[in-house]
């Protein structure tokens, strides 16, 4: 959203550019990529119910899926892939470590990345920490729109853990350090290669509504 919305608040043309915009969401390609980059037979880890990698672990019925039960969600998901004759397990939240160790990658679905860090849900520093610690590799899934240049990014961040007790807080704010590469519509890349196509432009004006909260 922040990103359709800084794109249409700086264009010369509001409405062909969300018409643009959305015709990107519409024909983000996220999904198919990583089902084809996934190795055969793999083992991956994912927290939680991801949106855009369920779809391209769905059509991928070879992988095994580790997902960790983060809010609850790992068992429905876990489910989910059953039904499409997926193997699939949910892993409570005390078997983080030894569900990375088993796995070959480690996937983390981001709601917003920035520069220096990316908003995922709760459970995934753990798992990119354990990761790196393991050296198993962890890849980043943004898709279209997800990909803020820093000065945006900074004002989502800074909504994100403000409560008074932030380990019950939904969303998390990881390092970008723990990632080897980042999946979007262009393929699996190098994090420091994908970081450098952000295609969000800044709206000062949006800044500010954000920061107001």
């Amino acid at each position: 959203m922040i990103w359709l919305a800084s794109r249409v608040l700086t264009a010369g043309d509001p409405r062909a550019e969300a018409r643009s915009a959305a015709a990107e969401l519409d024909g983000d390609a996220t999904s198919d990529e990583l089902s084809y980059a996934l190795a055969d037979d793999a083992t991956v880890v994912v927290i939680g119910w991801p949106e855009v990698i369920g779809r391209a672990l769905v059509r991928r019925g070879d992988i095994e899926v580790l997902t960790i039960d983060t809010h609850g969600e790992g068992s429905g998901f876990a489910r989910r892939l059953e039904q499409a004759d997926a193997c699939a397990a949910a892993i409570p939240c005390e078997g983080v470590a030894a569900a990375v160790a088993s796995s070959d990658v480690v996937l983390l679905e981001a709601s917003a990345i920035g520069p220096q860090q990316f908003v995922a849900v709760a459970g995934s520093f753990a798992a990119a920490a354990v990761a790196r610690a393991l050296d198993v590799p962890v890849w980043l899934v943004g898709g279209v729109g997800r990909l803020l240049p820093g000065r945006v990014f900074d004002a989502v961040a800074a909504r994100v853990g403000a409560v008074t007790e932030p380990w019950n807080d939904e969303d998390e704010l990881v390092p970008i350090d723990f990632v080897d590469h980042i999946v979007g519509p262009a393929g699996v890349l190098p994090s420091a290669q994908a970081l450098r196509d952000c295609s969000c432009p800044i709206a000062p004006e949006l800044l500010g509504i954000i920061d107001d909260g």
